[in-house]
């Protein structure tokens, strides 16, 4: 049986715009710009698995840099 090769986020979704499709990174006050934020800053890249939402990013996850989550932006 042959393994199918797993596609990242941004693979299978090449329409995906960064500025307009992280409504959680938009909205967290570490976010930086494109595809990272403080706890991924370049040259590391925000992972597929909080870009897909399935993680809220709510808790510090391997690899990443510091003890940043998110934490919303404060409106005023």
């Amino acid at each position: 049986m042959k393994e199918e090769s797993k596609k990242s986020y941004l693979e299978d979704n090449w329409s995906f715009d960064p500025e307009n499709d992280l409504p959680i990174c938009n909205n967290c006050k570490h976010y930086e710009s494109r595809l990272n934020c403080k706890a991924f800053p370049i040259p590391k890249t925000i992972p597929d698995e909080i870009l897909n939402g399935v993680n809220k990013h709510d808790k510090v996850i391997e690899g990443q840099t510091g003890d940043f989550t998110f934490q919303p932006i404060e409106t005023k």
